[in-house]
């Protein structure tokens, strides 16, 4: 019952309010992702659990979650949505969300050995999921990040910022680059 709002001015300059009333979480784990509905208490009929349809993670929804949780679909245009959609990598890539009124929530974990990427360099697939216009939060994403448990000084921190800075900016160029051509072609 605690909804985040948003307000906006349509095209008549008319004041209107929405409610976000679901989140779409994209998260790097799928151990995370069943930590966190644990944590929270949530049903299945509250969530949309979006991983790789492998029988190891069938085997952990189920074992972690019970019997009654299965792994989700995403719902197509027009099809209801769960209040809580938690997804990975190997579904989010290509995938269209056509939520109303949906946030989107980033959960990064520097942590899991098994990663090969950081879900951070997925940012712009990420943030071009939801695809209504009528959505207010639709570019907008509230990103979290756990640190490393590791120790490390202050220069090996700098210079992984560093290092991320630069992959960060290559990645805006490349990205300005194609949208550039796009627009002149």
């Amino acid at each position: 019952g605690n909804f985040e709002s948003t307000s906006f001015k349509d095209e008549q300059g008319q004041l209107h309010t929405v409610e976000s009333k679901e989140v779409v979480f994209y998260v790097n784990s799928v151990v995370n992702i069943l930590g966190i509905i644990n944590k929270c208490g949530l049903k299945p009929e509250q969530c949309n659990i979006l991983v790789a349809n492998t029988p190891d993670n069938i085997k952990k929804l189920r074992t972690r979650l019970g019997k009654k949780w299965e792994i989700g679909k995403i719902p197509l245009k027009g099809e209801p949505h769960k209040m809580f959609t938690f997804c990975t990598r190997t579904v989010y890539l290509g995938a269209d969300f056509y939520s109303t009124n949906a946030r989107t929530v980033v959960l990064s974990d520097a942590n899991i050995e098994t990663l090969a990427v950081d879900i951070s360099l997925d940012l712009p697939q990420i943030l071009g999921r939801q695809r209504l216009i009528e959505n207010p939060w639709k570019n907008r994403a509230e990103f979290y990040y756990k640190t490393s448990k590791k120790k490390i000084t202050k220069d090996q921190f700098d210079a992984r910022v560093n290092i991320k800075l630069k992959n960060t900016e290559e990645l805006l160029v490349s990205y300005q680059e194609v949208t550039n051509k796009h627009t002149i072609a």
